[in-house]
């Protein structure tokens, strides 16, 4: 990610990389030559929206029922 943010100092607008302790790896390298903090926050915050959903399915997939269920 270092290089990548190098390679684009003059437009760089924020960059993360998000590991989960299930090794799953969220990254994200946002150029833009108008560098908006709120742009930043709502690109992570959607993908980790995204992450948690794709959980939610799966552990529902996984037939993670609660009392008095079969």
């Amino acid at each position: 990610m270092r290089e990548r943010i190098e390679r684009n100092a003059e437009v760089f607008a924020g960059a993360f990389v998000v590991v989960s302790p299930g090794g799953k790896k969220i990254e994200n390298l946002i150029i833009s030559p108008d560098a908006s903090e709120s742009l930043f926050w709502a690109s992570l915050k959607g993908m980790i929206d995204v992450r948690l959903s794709e959980i939610a399915a799966e552990e529902a997939g996984q037939g993670r029922g609660g009392f008095g269920r079969r």
